[in-house]
């Protein structure tokens, strides 16, 4: 299951993902802090693989109804690939193409979604990402893309691997191309 967010003020876009069995364990809370704590002005789009969600989903977006959307169904390209790629997959988390590949989807969609803007970003927040206080745009700009960039994330050095939590991608043709 996945959906996407959109936000306006900023030209940018905000990504998650999550299955269905993550609705009472994480999805619920993200979804409810994050209408509590961004931006009013933040345009919200949800989409899902199938519909058993989307009356939560409109219920916890009911207070920003004008400001977001609860969408169904995968892009045909994405289906094509669970569909090719499912059988066999690995266990460790590292290899989980077909896990992780509802995340890709989600960025295409929003990316399609977007136009093409030098000054405009796409942020993935993993569905799990818990707002525990206000943001504001100002304090988004320090984690997003800018100048001669074109992705920026969250960096942890003493990993063996970064966080991809939260990463922004610029809407330009070079942050499209990655």
């Amino acid at each position: 299951m996945w959906y996407a967010v959109v936000l306006s003020a900023m030209p940018l876009g905000v990504c998650t993902t999550f299955p269905n069995d993550a609705w009472e364990l994480y999805a619920r809370t993200a979804l409810e802090t994050f209408v509590r704590h961004w931006p009013a002005d933040v345009r919200l789009s949800v989409y899902l693989d199938d519909d058993a969600l989307v009356a939560q989903c409109r219920q916890v977006l009911a207070s920003r109804e004008a400001m977001s959307d609860v969408r169904v169904g995968k892009l045909p390209s994405h289906d094509a690939f669970l569909r090719r790629n499912g059988a066999g997959e690995s266990a460790d988390f590292r290899y989980g193409a077909c896990r992780f590949s509802h995340k890709i989807a989600a960025l295409k969609a929003t990316f399609d979604a977007a136009a093409t803007d030098a000054d405009g970003c796409i942020l993935w927040l993993d569905a799990d990402v818990i707002t525990t206080a206000p943001i504001t745009h100002d304090w988004l700009a320090q984690f997003l893309p800018s100048g001669a960039h074109h992705v920026s994330y969250l960096g942890r050095p003493r990993f063996p691997f970064s966080e991809c939590g939260f990463v922004g991608y610029r809407t330009s043709e070079e942050g499209r191309a990655f």
